[in-house]
């Protein structure tokens, strides 16, 4: 599974950074969210995306580095 902005830029190294808060929607918890920090290392851009727990937590875990969709499982991303 591809969140829309990595579809978007196939090309560009994402960064998960961190959860920010988790916003409850307490009349439908399925709609509960985390917004998240990512960051775009390409770009050097930072930005803010809506991200469900189950995807937080099962796909996109903070401090992983992804390609074209796909985690780099390399190690040789560059950190800034």
């Amino acid at each position: 599974m591809t969140l829309e902005f990595m579809a978007e830029n196939p090309n560009d190294i994402f960064r998960i950074i961190m959860p920010l808060n988790l916003q409850i929607d307490f009349e439908d918890y399925a709609n509960s969210h985390f917004n998240v920090i990512v960051k775009n290392e390409t770009k050097n851009e930072t930005f803010l995306v809506e991200m469900s727990p189950e995807l937080l937590f099962t796909h996109y875990s903070a401090e992983t580095y992804w390609i074209d969709g796909t985690r780099d499982k390399t190690g040789m991303t560059p950190i800034s």
